[in-house]
């Protein structure tokens, strides 16, 4: 989620504060790019679009093949797999072969995760309605 309208997004491939990559949504709920820091300097290395809006949870999926990038944005309620969805910024650099992930600014993220292949990326059961969620919801009406 993107609790305001402004530069925010996640880091890949983080060596240091002067070496990595980042897939960012600029400010006006429109444009995406890559772009790397390398020695101090930045360079946007692709652009891209997906209409987006401040508050609103969004599935994301970020996919890194050698020196390809693809980044993918989608509603939290919207069912079509990501395979279905075309990339809000598609971009290639050889730069930076690997490093850690984060986010960048103020950008909240909840359930991450990170997988060799999409097989990886699969819940074997749906959390809702189960022991933790249900838990959940009793404690809240506790309080």
């Amino acid at each position: 989620m993107f609790p305001e309208d402004y530069y925010m997004g996640v880091v890949f491939r983080f060596q240091d504060a002067e070496a990595f990559y980042l897939s960012d949504r600029r400010g006006g709920g429109v444009q995406y790019n890559f772009y790397k820091r390398k020695a101090g300097t930045w360079s946007q290395i692709a652009g891209g679009q997906f209409q987006n809006r401040p508050m609103v949870w969004y599935r994301a999926q970020l996919v890194l093949r050698g020196s390809d990038f693809t980044f993918k944005l989608k509603e939290l309620n919207d069912t079509t797999p990501f395979d279905k969805i075309d990339p809000a910024t598609k971009g290639s650099d050889g730069d930076f072969k690997k490093g850690r992930f984060g986010n960048y600014g103020l950008v909240y993220l909840d359930n991450i995760f990170i997988g060799d292949s999409v097989e990886d990326l699969v819940l074997s059961v749906s959390p809702g309605d189960k022991l933790s969620s249900t838990w959940g919801k009793i404690k809240k009406n506790e309080e």
